[in-house]
């Protein structure tokens, strides 16, 4: 049996199933690659809210921006599934809506964020990207002079820092 048939069976997504696997060598290390892609006609379920919204329409005004493919985009304080696959690069996550099974790389480990009020921000003048939840703006997790919001789909919001880190 494959492992993808197995993947699929016993730890079945909503929206996406697991496609191609592979072996690969990270840190002398063998590790297990495992592809996900978003199923057809299928949309994201949010676990807390139910709602169900594609994160696409966020990731194409993220790649509008100038320099986005080395900016710092963080999913803060909710499950962003499909945000990596649109955008086809990590993003960095909160602790509390990461799916962490396994002890972290020290590579991994920074692109995971304790919680919302403690993200590292790339000091490197690049820019930087949050997808969140509007619950998040609402309690004044993200101060208004510093970030402007973009674009807003369904509960989802796009914010992206407006200065210097």
């Amino acid at each position: 049996m494959r492992v993808e048939t197995l993947l699929n069976h016993c730890y079945h997504h909503k929206s996406f199933v697991y496609s191609a696997v592979r072996w690969d060598r990270d840190g002398g290390k063998d590790t297990l690659i495992v592809d996900i892609i978003p199923r057809k006609n299928g949309l994201p379920v949010c676990s807390l809210c139910g709602t169900g919204v594609s994160l696409r329409a966020l990731a194409e005004r993220i790649q509008t921006e100038t320099h986005w493919e080395d900016a710092q985009v963080i999913v803060a304080g909710t499950q962003g599934h499909g945000i990596e696959f649109y955008l086809q690069r990590f993003v960095d996550n909160t602790l509390t809506h990461a799916d962490v099974a396994l002890p972290l790389s020290p590579a991994l480990a920074q692109r995971i964020h304790p919680s919302v009020e403690e993200i590292r921000y790339a000091p490197n003048g690049l820019p930087c990207f949050v997808v969140t939840k509007e619950r998040n703006l609402r309690r004044g997790q993200f101060p208004s002079p510093e970030w402007k919001v973009l674009q807003q789909e369904g509960s989802f919001i796009l914010l992206k820092h407006s200065g210097e880190l």
